[in-house]
């Protein structure tokens, strides 16, 4: 009990000296200035958690100070210790206020000191008898929080909890491995060519502006294969320029004259909201520059509002509040069907005409025999209060730069921003309000690709389908999938990989590449594809540059072009790299251009020049071999005299493949390896003999 009185006391004082903001003893935060988020919901709430599991009269009121406290202390650590993010910390805190709602509040308890491995079990089973859809996820935080209680010496005795629940990830779903193809591929990842034929012409014959804004957007997730908010809120002033320059510092022309450029865009990351730049290919920067060049003529009228939103957080027009204006005028900001929508919308907005008339002009059909002919007026200041309420949060992008919150982003200062209901095409009853403009947001992406059913896909409003006829539809994380998978197919590093797409943990490379079965054996399968000697000195001195081929060589080459020149490593590969056989069971590093063989593939009779590869082929092909050797073995046991000079030839090739291939189970470490250092050199047998005069 004292290292909890002590934990919460620690943690209540650096929350009050750094987060003066919010008030401890308030059981809901406003976390936008601690925490920063860039979603909506900006709250972390410390209330009872309602379930359909519990009756009425079970329902807990409010959760007693203790445990609160500890929530709270823990909600601080979390964020102060681990660096843990809005959604992290809030995820936690719901499963401590289900902790006490489901379990303690149940039993009479609420000492945390006293939570033990039963209750984090008892919790568990709650949430999977609610048939929580993401319970793994639920597991892992439970468990998370467990193993913090139990470092932190709070409770009496140790929990120790665990879930053993797996994820039930897409990528650990079981296959059948019965019947495979060659060419099966990830589909589900990966935008179909019937898709990238139907984009192709949604984004060059756009239907209006609001709609161009739309798929110019997702041009520029195409082009870069970021993140979906990362592309929403790429800023205004994006693009990066630079000239190329030679090693004596003289800017690289083209054929014509004119600098090489390298361009990049401006973004910031999703993880840590950090100010990047993404450079593109000379393919794709046309496509990106068509993008933001039209978004910038597109969006300067929503930027225009906004500009003056920010610089005048009390109003949302430049008509003078004591104006009276006509729903005529009025009408050019909110753009409704009919005058009579504008009317009833602005009534239950609590705003009432000034006076009215008749204008026969109008003729409004509403009914089957009425018509709607009246012209409204109204004051301007009454309904600047009301909408002004309605007004997004212009600074909403902030993050901590040294313990302190910073606007980072504007809405004026964001490339894709649009007006209120400019992408709700299917809605009914939606409309244009031209005085709340806003960003671009990642679920009006998905919906016009076609990832959720409420609103109306770009495809749709042009009749195109799947080849089947079934319904178009990819998510924006579907171009990352698919650039990626290109970037694995054209033989790019992990490390080109992660860097190109702007990825931290390299090992989430490989849930991005969906190659088919094919394609991932090409690079073994090229090994034995040579027309001449010359393709496959390429071959190896390609795969030393890039990296795909390891071993000493390799990291000789690097050795020499870090500390001495591109030049010297080139000249070591022309010199030492030139001499590649290839065979079925290893490679073979002897250079037949001073030497022919003298034992054509006798390379398991202890050949000094025999390397291992270490491919997966390979090792299969070795095996194959031994078990070949074997039965012919046993064939000529019974037709040849033990010790035959046959025999002992064989006997030898078994033996040496049985070590090697032992050698595999015991320390893959060493591949690749020379397999037989200690033997002697192929060209040198013989040598003692005398010559004769054929030889000669």
């Amino acid at each position: 009990m004292r290292e909890l009185s002590k934990f919460i006391d620690e943690q209540k004082k650096y929350f009050k000296e750094s987060v003066p903001t919010i008030v401890w003893d308030d059981d809901r935060w406003d976390v936008s200035h601690w925490i920063p988020n860039r979603g909506v919901d900006r709250y972390i709430i410390f209330q009872p958690i309602k379930s359909k599991l519990i009756k009425s009269r079970n329902i807990c009121k409010i959760i007693p100070l203790e445990f609160s406290e500890f929530m709270k202390a823990l909600a601080v650590y979390m964020h102060r210790s681990r660096k843990t993010g809005f959604m992290s910390v809030r995820n936690y805190v719901n499963e401590l206020r289900r902790m006490y709602s489901l379990v303690l509040f149940i039993r009479g308890e609420s000492a945390p000191s006293l939570l033990s491995n039963w209750h984090f079990e008892q919790l568990l089973r709650t949430r999977k008898e609610e048939n929580y859809k993401n319970i793994y996820n639920s597991a892992a935080n439970i468990k998370l929080i467990a193993d913090l209680i139990d470092r932190l010496n709070i409770c009496e005795t140790k929990i120790n909890f665990q879930h053993g629940l797996k994820s039930k990830h897409h990528h650990n779903s079981l296959k059948s491995n019965i019947v495979s193809n060659d060419n099966e591929r990830d589909i589900d990842k990966l935008p179909s060519l019937e898709f990238f034929q139907a984009y192709a012409y949604c984004t060059n014959n756009p239907i209006n502006e609001n709609e161009e804004i739309l798929l110019r957007t997702i041009d520029l997730l195409i082009a870069l294969g970021q993140r979906g908010n990362e592309v929403t809120v790429i800023p205004y002033d994006c693009i990066i320029e630079k000239y190329n320059y030679t090693d004596s510092g003289e800017i690289i022309n083209d054929g014509h004259g004119k600098p090489i450029m390298t361009y990049g865009l401006k973004y910031f990351s999703e993880k840590n909201f950090e100010p990047k730049i993404h450079y593109l290919s000379d393919i794709d920067w046309p496509f990106a520059k068509r993008a933001i060049d039209r978004l910038k003529i597109l969006t300067k009228e929503a930027r225009n509002v906004a500009l003056f939103q920010e610089g005048n957080p009390d109003r949302i027009w430049e008509i003078k509040p004591d104006s009276i204006i006509s729903d005529t005028e009025i009408s050019k900001y909110l753009q409704f069907k009919t005058f009579l929508n504008l009317h009833t919308y602005l009534r239950r907005k609590g705003v009432y005409k000034v006076s009215s008339d008749a204008d026969h002009d109008r003729n409004e059909k509403f009914s089957s025999n009425r018509f709607y002919n009246y012209r409204y007026y109204y004051r301007a200041g009454d309904i600047e209060n009301v909408l002004k309420n309605d007004l997004p949060d212009h600074f909403d992008f902030r993050s901590k730069f040294d313990s302190k919150v910073e606007t980072v982003l504007k809405t004026s200062e964001i490339l894709s921003i649009r007006f209120n209901g400019a992408f709700q095409f299917k809605i009914r009853g939606s409309h244009l309000k031209k005085i709340f403009p806003h960003r671009t947001t990642l679920p009006e992406i998905n919906g016009a690709l076609g990832s959720k059913s409420v609103y109306q896909t770009i495809f749709e409003r042009r009749n195109l389908t799947e080849k089947d006829g079934t319904r178009l539809g990819a998510t924006s994380h579907s171009f990352r999938h698919w650039r990626n998978t290109i970037y694995q197919l054209t033989g790019m590093s992990d490390v080109q990989q992660a860097l190109a797409l702007g990825r931290n943990d390299i090992s989430q490379n490989k849930y991005y590449q969906h190659e088919t079965l094919k394609e991932k054996t090409e690079n073994h399968r090229n090994f034995l594809r040579f027309n001449n000697n010359q393709e496959k000195i390429t071959y190896l001195q390609k795969g030393i540059k890039n990296g795909t081929i390891k071993g000493s060589i390799t990291n000789l080459y690097e050795k020499i072009r870090k500390e001495q020149s591109a030049r010297d490593a080139d000249e070591f590969l022309t010199i030492h790299a030139n001499s590649l056989h290839i065979t079925p069971f290893g490679g073979c590093t002897h250079d037949f251009s001073q030497n022919p063989c003298l034992k054509h593939l006798q390379c398991w009779n202890g050949c000094s020049h025999l390397h291992r590869t270490g491919t997966e082929n390979e090792t299969r092909r070795l095996t194959e071999l031994l078990g070949s050797l074997e039965k012919l073995k046993e064939k000529q046991a019974k037709e040849l005299q033990e010790g035959s000079v046959w025999t002992s030839d064989l006997n030898s090739k078994i033996s040496n493949l049985r070590k090697v291939l032992d050698n595999d189970t015991i320390d893959n470490s060493k591949k690749p390896y020379q397999v037989f250092p200690d033997s002697q050199y192929m060209q040198n047998i013989g040598k003692d003999k005398t010559s004769s005069t054929t030889d000669d």
